[in-house]
């Protein structure tokens, strides 16, 4: 267990920090590749947990399965390898998913998630990174709206967590409104509105 969690924390750390053009493996999906062979055998001797995982996820294996099998038959019916390129995404982020829905019920997974989180925000919070047309800040990201929305998740676990003060809460919740603010995403402003209400309501009552 500790040598996926070392895996899917250096992924995690890794995985929004964009070194090549969009729709091609980053560096943090290779360390992902490259532990594969560990996530197989951590698979095969927990076959009840992640059986217990796809039954609880049926709806999207189904869809998962759905969409394997419409681009297969695209691919045989076109010839045209783009269909063939398409499931190998969909594998891989089928594969990481499964992996943080088993990962995500041991409480210490939760907690370095959080920290990992907690650790790129302060970094993209410095002058790391660069803008979109010099007007919108993107990071190190190839695109200002998927930017803001990997600061929107991170704020959304850290919150969902529930381990820090309210000062360490509210520290992170301004400088992630700063940094979308930048991006210029109008979605995810709208996002930590409704989520710092949310909170305001439940905190209230």
């Amino acid at each position: 267990m500790k040598k996926l969690f070392t895996i899917l924390y250096i992924f995690l750390l890794l995985s929004p920090y964009y070194v090549f053009s969009s729709g091609t493996p980053q560096p943090g999906n290779f360390i992902l590749l490259f532990g594969l062979p560990i996530l197989f055998l951590i698979f095969k001797s927990n076959k009840e947990r992640i059986s217990k995982i796809f039954s609880k996820n049926i709806f999207f294996v189904l869809f998962f399965i759905s969409v394997l099998s419409i681009n297969s038959l695209y691919f045989l019916y076109y010839g045209d390898l783009s269909f063939i390129k398409s499931n190998i995404y969909y594998i891989f982020n089928f594969i990481v998913v499964i992996l943080f829905a088993f990962s995500l019920e041991v409480s210490n997974f939760r907690i370095n998630l959080v920290k990992i989180m907690k650790i790129n925000i302060i970094i993209f919070f410095s002058p790391i990174g660069r803008y979109y047309q010099n007007v919108r800040y993107m990071g190190t990201f190839n695109d200002p709206n998927q930017f803001a929305y990997f600061i929107f998740i991170s704020l959304s676990f850290i919150f969902l967590e529930n381990k820090d003060s309210t000062l360490v809460k509210t520290v992170f919740t301004l400088i992630s409104t700063f940094l979308i603010f930048n991006s210029g995403s109008t979605g995810m402003l709208l996002g930590v509105s409704v989520l710092t209400l949310g909170l305001i309501i439940v905190r209230l009552r």
